[in-house]
């Protein structure tokens, strides 16, 4: 009996000195938080929380920041903006999903970010360009997010930079956008206090994920990946795996962008589409380098039908669609498919910039603004800054 007792007792000594451990651990790894991003102690806080929903769907989450992303008073990225541009200011929008919100540049160094530096080297006070991307934004979704959200800001001009990929998920994109089923915050009352509940989700175990992420070798994660998708394709017959891009994919693409330029000169805004480049568009795939990591990720996590071929060729394609739509519509576009050279200097995965790529696409946009999607500066303002 003494020996249980005496057990039991050990057993809730090193029960208490691992709480003891724990909520220490926590309680650091929020502090860290705070002196390095200026995280709130007692909230919510995570990648996730840059993006606020309700019953009408998604938009960004006003003076909100996560590490280096941060959102402003109107719920864009960037700094904070008046809610209506400065008379003889031209303001531009920049809509489409993570490669235009900014995943891996510097802070400031996303493309629409570095269009603003450009244009003000150019026409000083003439435009003033607002980062109203979101991750995950597709083009049905950006329809009712341009009518609710920016089309508030005034905006003249909308650059719309869509990313093809989103087609080639297991379940087709809908033409239309559905609003995901919004549920309210569960929230946790303490003594006149209001906590939401998302708050006391660990910290730590976050910061311990991305630190095995940073520890284990991208060759590993490879190898696994491979090993997934190849074990989630046996599941299926070999016709699974599509051989060529899907029409109908494409045909949802198609209309969803007609859908999207036709909402926005609904609305007043002159639209600018933006083909979508990629890391291996035009040149040799790396299969046996470690480059080849950006082309089996995507396919393992989001797109298991899909070959390397029809991945790279799915954004040939869907410009080609931009192009007539463009054509069709009387809306201008942009060439940034190949403009963009395929090499790690400019992507750093498969889709997404580096501050290099960024700044590439950044010149390539504001050529096409002035070119055809804007007025000329004054010719006084353009003689001071060539």
């Amino acid at each position: 009996m003494r020996r249980v007792i005496r057990l039991l007792f050990t057993s809730l000594r090193w029960l208490s000195v691992v709480l003891v451990f724990s909520v220490a651990a926590e309680v650091f790894a929020r502090l860290d938080d705070k002196i390095t991003w200026d995280a709130p102690f007692l909230s919510p806080y995570g990648n996730e929380r840059l993006l606020d929903q309700d019953s009408l769907g998604f938009r960004g989450r006003a003076n909100f920041r996560y590490q280096k992303w941060r959102m402003n008073n109107l719920g864009f990225r960037g700094p904070d903006i008046a809610p209506t541009p400065a008379p003889g200011v031209r303001r531009i929008a920049v809509i489409g999903a993570s490669e235009t919100f900014g995943l891996f540049e510097s802070p400031g160094a996303e493309y629409p970010a570095r269009m603003q530096v450009i244009l003000d080297s150019i026409a000083p006070g003439r435009y003033e360009v607002i980062n109203v991307a979101l991750p995950g934004l597709t083009l049905a979704s950006m329809v009712p997010y341009l009518q609710r959200a920016v089309v508030q800001t005034s905006a003249s001009i909308v650059v719309i930079y869509p990313t093809p990929s989103f087609y080639l998920g297991p379940q087709p994109l809908p033409v239309e956008y559905i609003p995901p089923r919004y549920q309210p915050p569960a929230l946790l009352h303490f003594a006149g206090w209001t906590l939401e509940r998302a708050a006391l989700s660990s910290r730590l175990a976050g910061k311990g994920r991305e630190v095995m992420k940073q520890l284990i070798p991208p060759i590993l994660v490879t190898k696994v990946r491979e090993s997934r998708l190849a074990a989630r394709r046996a599941e299926h017959d070999s016709s699974w795996v599509w051989r060529t891009v899907p029409a109908d994919r494409m045909d949802a693409f198609r209309s969803s962008l007609n859908r999207l330029v036709a909402s926005a000169k609904k609305e007043g805004l002159q639209p600018l589409l933006v083909t979508h480049a990629n890391r291996f568009s035009g040149a040799m795939q790396d299969t046996v380098g470690p480059d080849r990591r950006h082309i089996v990720n995507p396919m393992s996590l989001y797109y298991p039908q899909a070959t390397p071929s029809i991945l790279i060729r799915t954004d040939s394609v869907a410009n080609a669609i931009m192009c007539e739509v463009g054509a069709a519509q009387g809306v201008p576009v942009v060439e940034a498919e190949r403009q963009i050279p395929a090499s790690p200097a400019y992507f750093a995965d498969f889709v997404h910039f580096t501050d290099v790529g960024a700044d590439k696409m950044a010149h390539l946009v504001v050529r096409g603004i002035l070119s055809h999607a804007a007025s000329p500066p004054p010719l006084a303002a353009a003689a001071n800054h060539p």
